[in-house]
């Protein structure tokens, strides 16, 4: 009996991974594919336009990701599928509702915005964003049916889809002569609006799913998930907006072109976020939910987190050291500056990367009244800090404050995570401990190079082949990463016929 239960526990560890490596295979792709076409667009578009590009998904951002009200996350807590489908209803609604309240305003204020940010070149826009808020926001809602659904190949699809589309349009606009922030907009709106044109409407969905359900049930899925929109959309608002803050307040106080430094700067630092960190949010959430109602939790918390070190950790420790060496080699030189702010920034990337994998856990404990009371203090500190810098004009001091901020606010959450988990504060010192050592010592031949002056080509390999060795090393010494990998690689030769 107990060799049944372990092997059971195994099995579902292991069925954990696997959808996690699933995810995080096309997100590996399609940030991969993001990496290579960047060095061509930098030399393509200007700084200048993608500061633009930021001013656009900043605004589109904020109103989207609460654009259902916070509904959406209710979809896969349902109990049941015809629950389930009522609270499909109610986001997709809440979100047509969204897009058009946000039409009439940008048509009545969009001069106004304009003028504040300085940016005419984004004049006849405002009709365009309206209906990228809609777009984004169907794709949040729909992410989240898929979720429950458990379809991680179609999730995988739609993500590689997107990447193609994207990257691959802002390269064909770039070499025909068009490279303008427009371009960079439209082809950013086309790859998300592939979600949506792949779905599976006639399988997965049922047609008259509309007409079967009545206003009663509409208004008890409102009242039974009430703290959604009385807690978790002003939560995911406050945290959009002081997400969203360092873009507004640098073309603010600063310029399109400073805000287009940050912009490509920020692109890389979510490599390792869009690389894993997605893919770790929504297997945890999906996997969570069940773990809470047995009470395994923490054992869930304990593998994700472990893993969150493990790919998290290293690229940020070598981001703070050869930033402005790598933008400088692979981007251009008038990218540097930009690898400047990467340095900067990169320590406390860690820990956002962390809380953004962890944070779904307030959802399934339903204390959205905590992340409220959380984003409230973010916001208000990080304008602070970023104002303050602002106001004394000095782009490196702004971000540096920025960064302190990040550490010691996302730091917190972390740590509350795994607290409310069932883990200990010990547990998480200890783990941060033994891998801020190990990854010191497996970097130490690029801290040997940087110190005895190595040209930055040399700098480069050295930071690669250091890499390598570091997550071959941690994939060894991680069993259940390394059976799930091996499990993987056997079942691709059988298939193929090796």
């Amino acid at each position: 009996m107990h060799n049944e239960q372990v092997n059971l526990e195994i099995k579902s560890k292991s069925v954990v991974i696997f959808n996690l490596l699933k995810l995080m295979s096309s997100n590996a792709f399609s940030q991969v594919l993001s990496i290579i076409v960047v060095p061509l667009l930098s030399r393509l578009y200007t700084p200048e336009a993608f500061g633009i590009l930021s001013l656009y998904m900043s605004i589109v951002g904020i109103i989207s990701n609460v654009a259902s009200f916070g509904y959406n996350n209710s979809i896969i807590l349902a109990e049941d599928e015809e629950e389930a489908k009522i609270q499909l209803v109610i986001s997709l609604g809440l979100t047509v509702l969204t897009a058009a309240s946000s039409a009439v305003f940008f048509f009545l204020t969009w001069e106004f915005l304009i003028d504040l940010f300085n940016v005419p070149q984004f004049l006849s826009y405002w009709w365009f964003v309206a209906l990228s808020i809609f777009v984004f926001g169907l794709i949040n809602v729909l992410n989240q049916w898929s979720l429950r659904a458990k379809q991680y190949n179609q999730l995988s699809v739609r993500t590689i889809l997107v990447a193609i589309v994207t990257s691959m349009g802002q390269l064909f606009f770039g070499l025909s002569g068009a490279a303008t922030s427009a371009m960079l907009i439209i082809t950013t709106f086309l790859g998300q609006l592939m979600v949506i044109v792949t779905l599976d409407f006639p399988n997965r969905w049922n047609l008259n799913l509309f007409s079967t359900i009545h206003l009663q049930q509409i208004r008890n899925g409102l009242i039974r998930y009430k703290k959604f929109p009385l807690y978790d959309t002003w939560s995911s608002l406050l945290n959009a907006l002081s997400w969203q803050l360092p873009n507004f307040l640098l073309l603010l106080y600063f310029s399109p072109t400073i805000a287009g430094f940050y912009a490509m700067g920020h692109r890389l630092l979510r490599v390792p976020v869009g690389l894993i960190g997605r893919s770790l949010s929504q297997v945890y959430y999906q996997n969570a939910v069940e773990a809470h109602r047995v009470g395994k939790l923490h054992v869930l918390t304990d593998h994700i987190f472990r893993r969150i070190v493990i790919f998290a950790l290293f690229p940020c420790i070598l981001l703070t050291f050869i930033g402005q060496t790598l933008f400088t080699v692979v981007l251009g030189e008038q990218w540097s500056e930009a690898g400047v702010y990467t340095q900067i920034l990169a320590p406390w990337t860690f820990f956002w990367f962390s809380a953004t994998s962890l944070s779904t856990i307030f959802y399934i404990l339903e204390m959205q009244d905590f992340m409220l009371r959380w984003n409230i203090v973010v916001l208000v500190s990080r304008f602070i800090f970023l104002a303050l810098g602002g106001w004394l004009g000095n782009v490196y001091l702004t971000l540096a404050l920025f960064a302190i901020n990040g550490i010691i606010t996302y730091g917190f959450l972390v740590l509350w995570v795994i607290l409310k988990s069932g883990l200990t504060c010990r547990y998480a010192f200890g783990l941060l401990s033994k891998s801020i050592i190990f990854s010191t010592l497996v970097a130490s031949p690029l801290f040997l190079s940087i110190t005895l002056g190595a040209t930055s080509t040399v700098q480069l390999l050295t930071a690669i082949a250091v890499t390598i060795v570091y997550y071959a090393i941690s994939a060894y010494r991680d069993e259940l990463i390394s059976s799930v990998i091996i499990s993987h690689a056997l079942t691709y030769k059988i298939k193929m016929g090796f």
